[in-house]
């Protein structure tokens, strides 16, 4: 289980969501802030077919909302730092250049077109 996932951070759902659920590793966890695939769903969606993982490999996923923490967001901006500095903290973001790009970069997050965290970097003056 070399390339298991300990915790799987859920803002996407869909078969992003299932892919994660066979990776897991026993006791995993799975914090869900969002659901973007299924933001604009006009009918229910079907969730994952492989529920049952979580039964045999003890995963706890648990809804949250970023607000409810705002009391502690010095102190997890502090640890946050210091863990993407150290290297513990893996992520993907892909980034377009300049405020004319905002539309086709927001466009991209419905159609796929990013790898995590879609972002639009401003000129700088």
């Amino acid at each position: 289980m070399l390339d298991s996932i300990d915790v799987y951070f859920e803002n996407v759902g869909g078969p992003q969501l299932q892919a994660a659920l066979q990776h897991m590793r026993p006791l995993g966890r799975i914090p869900i802030c969002g659901m973007i695939a299924h933001y604009n769903d006009t009918t229910p969606t079907p969730g994952p077919t492989n529920l049952t993982a979580m039964i045999y490999n003890r995963i706890t996923m648990k809804g949250f909302i970023a607000t409810e923490f705002m009391n502690i967001q010095d102190e997890f901006r502090a640890e946050m730092g210091a863990w993407i500095r150290e290297g513990k903290i893996k992520y993907q973001e892909t980034i377009s250049e300049g405020i004319e790009q905002a539309g086709s970069a927001f466009i991209g997050l419905f159609s796929g077109d990013n790898e995590g965290k879609m972002l639009v970097k401003l000129a700088e003056e």
